[in-house]
């Protein structure tokens, strides 16, 4: 009996291990996927259940409808509107709507253009936290 009860203990403190360090190796909540309307864009980055590291692909022209409120539960977002020849996507506020309005986050938009933004809390994007970090590559 002591022996049975010996490598049950121990199986199940190497499986309790290997579950710990593969929270590590292997973090749980990236997710990347590929938006063509602007209401799925924004039913995804509104909903709390979202992943809290996320790459966003976008594959059509969309017009903003309204500002996007970013869950906080997203901490780090990535949008990337790389059209296959090689310009980019672009999202249009018409002169009326602003873009994201995020909290704590790592934001970067990559190979996309943002236009026509203006609204109640800025332009393009409203920030309203110190540390939110947002990067531009090869967007306007």
């Amino acid at each position: 009996m002591k022996k049975i009860t010996g490598r049950l203990i121990f199986g199940a403190v190497m499986l309790a291990a290997v579950f710990f360090m593969s929270a590590f190796l292997f973090p749980a909540g990236v997710q990347a996927i590929e938006v063509d309307d602007y209401e799925e864009l924004k039913a995804i980055l509104k909903d709390p259940t979202s992943s809290s590291v996320m790459t966003i692909t976008i594959t059509e022209n969309m017009e903003i409808t309204d500002q996007i409120i970013v869950v906080p539960n997203i901490t780090t977002l990535t949008i990337d509107g790389s059209k296959p020849d090689g310009s980019t996507y672009t999202l249009d506020g018409g002169g009326t709507k602003s873009f994201l309005k995020v909290g704590s986050i790592d934001l970067t938009l990559q190979n996309i253009t943002i236009k026509n933004c203006y609204g109640d809390d800025g332009t393009v994007i409203y920030a309203d936290k110190p540390n939110t970090q947002i990067t531009l590559t090869n967007s306007v």
